[in-house]
């Protein structure tokens, strides 16, 4: 599987069964099998973040020839974290649902119901294989390594405008300023600096907050 799991891939797996099991009025799964599936579905959730840790160590100890996402530093991955589980467990959540909707087309499944671990990974693949997760985190489009990506590029712009922080303005005059000016050489090296940071963040980011040129791919925030 090289895409992860997202909301489309969760509405093609339930379009995988049939019209009238898609469309039942009454779950395919209950009981016993239904709370397993949400015991699986909550352990699996319960270890997302350690997965998505160790799954980006492993991108992070690659060499920059080996790793497509070499551009996104330990800082960044970290960074995104809240956002990638997140939107991992909505996943979790609506595969869970598809499967007690629908059913399971793998019948080994529930060969183990009291190894939550066992049927968690059944079920939820790459949410519960660290490796598995490197490998799609890896990849330039995968959505929550574009998610990282953001996070570096936020970070290399804030360091871009962190420049001007340095500047000693104490050597700028307060008192005097050009011929023909009422404003002091400190106040327009302030406004210059100023100017240039918002010109800077127009550049990289919509009004509304989001980043220009609908990037959605890794490659695309790299400088």
């Amino acid at each position: 599987m090289k895409k992860f799991l997202t909301v489309l891939l969760v509405i093609a797996v339930m379009f995988t069964f049939s019209f009238g099991s898609a469309f039942a009025a009454t779950p395919v799964l209950a009981g016993a099998e239904a709370r397993l599936v949400e015991q699986a579905a909550d352990y699996a959730k319960a270890n997302l973040a350690e997965i998505y840790a160790k799954a980006y160590a492993v991108i992070l100890d690659k060499t920059a020839a080996e790793a497509t996402n070499e551009y996104i530093t330990e800082a960044a991955w970290a960074a995104a974290t809240a956002d990638a589980v997140d939107a991992m467990e909505d996943g979790v959540d609506l595969f869970a649902s598809a499967y007690i909707n629908n059913g399971v087309s793998d019948d080994t499944w529930n060969d183990y119901p009291s190894d939550v671990a066992y049927t968690a990974k059944k079920l939820f693949g790459e949410f519960t294989d660290y490796i598995a997760m490197a490998e799609l985190l890896d990849a330039d489009e995968n959505e929550y390594a574009v998610m990282a990506a953001k996070k570096q590029f936020d970070i290399d712009v804030e360091k871009s405008m962190a420049k001007y922080d340095k500047v000693e303005w104490e050597l700028y005059s307060k008192t005097t300023g050009p011929d023909g000016s009422d404003d002091s050489y400190y106040d327009l090296a302030v406004a210059a600096a100023k100017a240039s940071k918002a010109h800077i963040k127009g550049i990289f980011y919509a009004a509304n907050g989001d980043y220009t040129y609908g990037r959605t791919a890794v490659s695309a925030f790299k400088g």
